[in-house]
């Protein structure tokens, strides 16, 4: 995007009067803020009579919406902070971006709907989940190897010296998985909590499968410089996504494409029965997703619970097979959530020797973490004390379902 050249946008906005216009409109702080405050309104059908531009930068954008004939507009829509644009083919983008080229607030004006992810109504009642597949190339650097060490050191919330940990989670050697699935809603979720884990995994001959619920569609960054719009981001983060999987040895990455921000909202069976046939494709020893309650984030916590309501199923059928012996455990990240009493117990994986996986991981997420590179001071001293730790070892919880 540029930034914006007034009269420029002006004759922009007044092209898109006069007629029925597609609006999406937001503002956000973030998921992550001390307080969080946000909205968004996608595919909301205005017909604006009037169109105006205001300030010398940050702008202000106001569409007068039509009314009856003499009575003036019926209402208004105002959007404030607005620093950049873009215009595609029908469509016409406007941004504000604060001093860490953050998006703060978003304007897009289209005469066709905008995308909600895979298809108008992908949680449709009756309506089979649609995932995509993607093959990712093999990083010859990263080959299994016998004998690798990596097995994590078991620690018991209950018991200190860890033997409640080594009763949950009997087969802790990485490589005796089967396979491991993951199961997190955005690109650059495998990066920061687990990216280590997988590698490991990965390295030591356990095939991964990546089930990736939305393409981060509604993230706030969009590069530094910003490279992205709202539209286009989703397509530059699964992108990324495929570097970085191939960064940690994933081979097998699955899209869902719900759009960003709203898992929490869709419906629940849906969600599970997504997960549930990839289970069933993949029969995984381990599966690695978010806890339901203290995932941190909205999306994090509606995946988790998807995830372990669909491993509780896919056990459940298990069992009656006969094959108990190849019901998967549940691991959830600790992270940021290191205090929260889950009744869970806990174990650490060593993830030191695969710390070039993780920052290559990392890295591949430039849209995400290119203001790291260019802003010494972003992030603070405790997130960069927090990152180098991760790069040690990574802490989940345990769960026998």
């Amino acid at each position: 995007m540029q930034a914006i050249e007034a009269d420029r946008v002006r004759a922009a906005l007044a092209a898109f009067c006069g007629e029925p216009v597609y609006v999406h409109v937001e503002t956000t702080n973030g998921a992550y803020a001390k307080h969080p405050f946000g909205m968004f309104g996608r595919n909301l059908v205005l017909r604006a009579e009037e169109a105006a531009l205001a300030g010398q930068g940050p702008y202000r954008a106001a569409l007068a919406l039509a009314g009856e004939p003499g009575l003036g507009p019926s209402g208004w829509l105002y959007v404030e902070g607005l620093t950049h644009w873009e215009e595609g083919e029908g469509r016409l983008f406007l941004a504000g971006y604060d001093d860490r080229n953050r998006l703060t607030v978003s304007l897009e004006l289209g005469r066709a709907p905008f995308p909600l992810g895979t298809g108008d109504a992908p949680d449709a009642k009756g309506a089979r989940p649609r995932i995509e597949r993607i093959a990712v190339p093999l990083d010859p650097a990263l080959v299994p190897e016998e004998g690798r060490s990596g097995a994590p050191r078991a620690v018991g919330p209950a018991d200190p010296r860890g033997r409640a940990a080594r009763r949950a989670d009997r087969r802790p050697d990485p490589a005796r998985e089967r396979a491991l699935l993951v199961v997190l809603p955005h690109p650059d979720d495998e990066c920061f909590g687990v990216g280590g884990t997988i590698a490991l995994h990965a390295a030591n001959g356990v095939p991964v499968t990546y089930l990736c619920l939305t393409s981060g569609q509604m993230g706030r960054q969009m590069g530094d410089p910003p490279v992205a719009n709202r539209e286009t981001l989703g397509a530059v983060r699964e992108e990324e996504l495929v570097r970085s999987c191939r960064a940690l040895g994933i081979r097998d990455l699955r899209l869902l494409r719900v759009w960003d921000k709203t898992v929490e909202f869709r419906d629940p069976e849906w969600l599970v029965q997504a997960v549930l046939s990839v289970m069933r494709d993949v029969r995984p020893s381990l599966v690695l997703t978010f806890h339901p309650v203290e995932g941190g984030h909205p999306d994090h916590c509606a995946a988790g619970a998807a995830t372990r309501e669909a491993a509780l199923r896919f056990a459940a059928e298990l069992r009656r097979s006969g094959d108990a012996d190849l019901v998967p455990r549940l691991v959830y990240p600790v992270g940021f959530r290191a205090r929260a009493q889950v009744g869970l117990s806990r174990i650490t994986y060593p993830i030191a020797e695969y710390a070039d996986r993780k920052r290559a991981s990392r890295e591949a997420h430039h849209s995400q973490t290119s203001a790291w590179a260019r802003r010494p001071s972003a992030p603070s001293r405790r997130l960069r004390a927090r990152w180098e730790r991760a790069l040690r070892e990574e802490s989940f919880w345990v769960e026998a379902v």
